[in-house]
C-alpha cells in the first residue's frame, strides 16, 4: 500500500467515526421537558448522558451540568418530595421551579447530595410545599467537579411528604435596613409546626456572597428556642426574635437560611436564586431578605491575629483531670473599624471526623487594649482520650461587623497563615489503654472517669474497660456468654471430683498494651490480709485465645471442700 492510499484511508476512517455522534436525550432542553401530567406519586426512568445546558440556565454557583427537564402538576396542596435516585457513582444535583421560561424561572429551591438518613450517597433529594394546580418544572443535573460532569442513569420520584417538622412562613419587620450610622433594630418572625421533639431552630441571615456551600462569609447566627415563641405550641407555633444588625456590615440584600434539628441531623430551609443546598424549599408565602443600606463606612476586612502562643505544646490527653487537659493561650488582635468581636479555637486532624472545638472566646478575654487592639488570656481544654498523634490549630475570628476569617497553616487548605512564631500544633500523648477506650463510648452523663459509673450499674468505667463491658448500657447478667463478652467475671462451683470454686473471665491480651494486671483470689473471709485472707490463685490457668485483642481464663481454686469460700478477679491499672 502506498502512502497516498494510506492517507485516504484514515480519512475515511475519521468521517465514518465523525457521522456516528451522540444524540441529547429528548428532554435535554427547558422547552422539550417531560410532562409528567399530575399523579400524586410517581417514579420516572431517566438520564442525562449527552444532555447540556442552555442559555439563561442556573447551574447552582458552577456546580451542576448536563440538565434534563420534566414539569408536574400539583393535584392537591401540602408537602411533597422530589428526589433523584440514582446508582452509586453517578452524582446529580436537583432543582425545583416555577415559571415559563428557562431566563425567568423562580427557583424555590435546589439538593445536592440528600442528607436524609438511609440514602445513598449523590442521591438528591428537596422537599417543598407544592400548592394544588400550580405546574412546578423540575431540572435534575449532573454533578460538575470542574473537570467533568456526571452523567448516567437515574429515577426520579415524587410522593406526598408529610413532614416531621415544616417551616410555614418566615419574614423580618422591617425588611430593610440602614446601618449608615449605627446599627438597626429588627424583629425575625417566623411560624412553624411539628411532631418530633426535640426540635431547635437557628437562622441563619448571610451576606449574600455568601451564599454558597463551600464559601465562608458574614452572617448573624439567630437562635430560635421555646422563650421566643410567642403564640401556640411546639408542635405549632409562631416565634419573634428581636435583633440588632450591626453597624459597618456591606449593604446587600441579606438572606436567610434555616437550619432545624430534631436531635439527629440539623436540615436546611432556604428559598429562591441562591446556591446554598436545601433539604427543604421555604414557602413562597416566606420573604426571608433584609434589604440593607449603608452608604457609610463598610467593614471589609476581618480581624489580624497578630501573635499566638501556647502555654504548653504538648499534653497528657489521658488526664483524667480536666486541669490535666488544659491549654492556656495568648493572642493579640488587631481590627481597625468595628473591632474584634468573638473567637474560636479548634484542633483538626486526619484522626477526628469533624474538627474539635476546644475554646470559645470574646472580648471578654481581653486582659489589656480594648477590641480594636487588644491581647487575650483563652484557656482550652483539650478532649478527655483523644488519640496520641500531632494535632493541627485553627483559629477563627469575626469582628463587630460580622466579617470572619479562618487562621491555620494546615498543609493544603486555603487559610490565613498563622503569624510568624505562633503555635500552630499540639501534640497529644498519654492516650493509650483505658483513655482511648473511653474516647470511643457513650458517655451521655459527661462521667468518663475510670472510677465513675457511667452506666449505675455498680461496676466502675474501668471494670467495664477490663472485661469487654459497655459503660453505657447497665449489665442485666452476670454469666459469661457463649460471645464472651457482655458480662463481668463469673464464679461458680464444682462438685466433682471434690467440691471447689472456678473462675471465668475475659482478659485483655498483654501484648494490646491495656494498662491491665489481672490477678484471680479466693480467700475464705472476705478480710484484706492476713489468715483466711484474699490471696492469689495458686492453680494454672487454662487460656483460650479469642482474638487479637482478648482471651477467655478459667482458673480453678486448689482449696477443696472448704465450709466457705469466695473468688474475685482484682483488676490494677497503671497508665501504659
Amino acid at each position: 500500500m502506498t502512502l497516498r492510499s494510506l492517507f485516504v484511508l484514515l480519512l475515511l476512517c475519521v468521517l465514518a467515526a465523525g457521522s456516528m455522534h451522540a444524540v441529547p436525550p429528548t428532554n435535554d432542553s427547558f422547552a422539550s421537558r417531560t410532562n409528567l401530567g399530575s399523579g400524586a406519586s410517581l417514579s420516572i426512568p431517566g438520564d442525562n448522558t449527552e444532555a447540556t445546558l442552555e442559555a439563561g440556565e442556573t447551574t447552582y454557583g458552577g456546580i451542576a451540568g448536563s440538565s434534563v427537564w420534566y414539569e408536574w402538576t400539583a393535584p392537591a396542596s401540602g408537602w411533597v418530595s422530589a428526589s433523584s435516585a440514582v446508582a452509586l457513582g453517578t452524582d446529580t444535583v436537583l432543582g425545583i421551579f416555577t415559571g415559563s421560561s428557562v431566563g425567568t424561572l423562580t427557583q424555590l429551591g435546589f439538593n445536592d447530595d440528600a442528607s436524609q438518613a438511609g440514602e445513598q450517597e449523590h442521591w438528591s433529594s428537596l422537599t417543598f410545599f407544592a400548592v394544588a394546580g400550580t405546574s412546578y418544572k423540575i431540572s435534575v443535573s449532573g454533578y460538575d467537579d470542574g473537570f467533568s460532569v456526571a452523567t448516567g442513569a437515574f429515577t426520579l420520584i415524587l410522593v406526598p411528604s408529610p413532614t416531621t417538622f415544616g417551616v410555614n412562613s418566615l419574614s423580618f419587620s422591617p425588611a430593610s435596613a440602614n446601618v449608615t450610622n449605627a446599627a438597626a433594630s429588627l424583629t425575625l418572625n417566623l411560624t412553624a409546626s411539628s411532631s418530633v421533639s426535640p426540635v431547635s431552630m437557628r437562622v441563619r441571615l448571610i451576606y449574600p456572597t455568601g451564599l454558597n456551600d463551600e464559601d465562608e462569609t458574614r452572617f448573624l447566627e439567630l437562635p430560635l428556642t421555646d422563650a421566643e415563641r410567642i403564640s401556640g405550641t411546639a408542635a405549632s407555633g409562631s416565634y419573634q426574635l428581636p435583633f440588632t444588625l450591626p453597624r459597618f456590615v456591606p449593604p446587600a440584600g441579606w438572606k436567610a437560611v434555616v437550619f432545624a434539628s430534631n436531635g439527629s441531623r440539623d436540615a436546611r430551609w432556604s428559598y429562591g436564586a441562591d446556591t446554598v443546598s436545601d433539604d427543604f424549599a421555604l414557602p413562597l408565602a416566606s420573604a426571608p431578605v433584609v434589604t440593607v443600606t449603608n452608604t457609610g463606612l463598610v467593614d471589609i476586612a476581618p480581624p489580624v491575629l497578630t501573635t499566638f502562643t501556647a502555654s504548653a505544646t504538648s499534653i497528657d490527653g489521658g488526664s483524667v483531670a480536666e486541669s490535666g487537659r488544659v491549654i492556656t493561650f495568648q493572642l493579640t488582635l488587631t481590627d481597625n473599624l468595628s473591632g474584634f468581636s468573638s473567637g474560636s479555637i479548634e484542633l483538626v486532624s486526619s484522626q477526628l471526623p469533624t474538627p474539635a472545638t476546644i475554646a470559645l472566646f470574646s472580648t471578654g478575654n481581653l486582659t489589656s487594649g480594648d477590641a480594636l487592639n487588644g491581647a487575650c488570656t483563652v484557656n482550652a481544654v483539650v478532649p478527655y482520650g483523644l488519640a496520641a498523634g500531632t494535632y493541627d490549630l485553627r483559629v477563627r475570628l469575626l469582628d463587630a461587623s460580622l466579617a470572619p476569617d479562618s487562621i491555620s497553616n494546615i498543609p493544603g487548605v486555603s487559610e490565613t497563615s498563622f503569624p510568624d512564631g505562633a503555635d500552630s500544633q499540639i501534640i497529644i500523648t498519654g492516650t493509650a489503654g483505658y483513655p482511648v477506650w473511653a474516647s470511643t463510648q457513650l458517655f451521655p452523663s459527661g462521667k468518663f472517669g475510670p472510677d465513675q459509673d457511667e452506666d449505675g450499674d455498680g461496676l466502675s468505667n474501668l471494670l467495664e474497660y477490663a472485661f469487654s463491658l459497655n459503660p453505657a448500657a447497665a449489665n442485666s447478667s452476670f454469666m459469661i456468654t457463649d460471645t464472651y463478652s457482655g458480662s463481668p467475671p463469673a464464679v461458680s462451683l464444682l462438685s466433682s471430683p471434690s467440691r471447689r470454686l472456678s473462675i471465668t473471665f475475659l482478659r485483655r491480651k498483654a501484648a494490646s498494651s491495656s494498662g491491665l494486671t489481672y490477678s484471680a483470689q479466693f480467700c475464705d473471709t472476705l478480710l484484706a490480709t492476713g489468715t483466711g485472707g484474699w490471696t492469689d490463685a495458686a492453680g494454672t490457668p487454662v487460656i483460650t485465645s479469642i482474638d487479637e485483642t482478648w482471651e477467655l481464663v478459667v482458673i480453678e481454686d486448689t482449696t477443696l471442700n472448704a465450709a466457705r469460700r469466695f473468688g474475685r478477679v482484682k483488676i490494677i491499672y497503671t497508665q501504659p
